[in-house]
């Protein structure tokens, strides 16, 4: 991963597995946690459905094997992101590609950079689509 070489404790809570130390960049004022309370992934699927017909109609969801959601927390609060690894169908051929989008205010981006680890999505929802205005 070529990142800065300084170890920042990130929390990420994956169920039960609890705090992990990640190689990263990311500011200590951010949280991940992988999407896998059945209600959450819903609303975040049905939200990257309407973020891919916006950004492109002839492309459409098939899953997400990975769904994280980011919150940095700020003086006054926090605001919050997603991202996540998802296949897609695409004027007929099935790909995969890497997402994210801000919460709020709306920045979604897609790449065919396929991310498959929790941290690597983390910054590249760090460097697309970090939220706030």
């Amino acid at each position: 991963m070529t990142v800065l070489r300084a170890f920042i404790l990130v929390t990420l809570f994956f169920g039960s597995v609890g705090e992990s130390e990640a190689e990263t960049n990311l500011p200590a004022t951010i949280r991940l946690s992988l999407i896998e309370d059945a209600a959450e992934k819903r609303v975040t699927i049905d939200q990257i459905k309407g973020d891919l017909r916006h950004a492109d109609p002839e492309t459409t969801l098939v899953d997400c094997t990975i769904l994280i959601n980011y919150v940095e927390q700020m003086p006054s609060g926090h605001d919050t992101g997603y991202g996540g690894a998802c296949q897609v169908v695409s004027r007929g051929k099935a790909t995969r590609i890497t997402l994210c989008n801000d919460r709020m205010v709306g920045k979604f981006f897609e790449s065919a950079q396929v991310v498959d680890e929790p941290e690597q999505i983390g910054f590249f929802i760090h460097t697309h689509c970090p939220p706030g205005g």
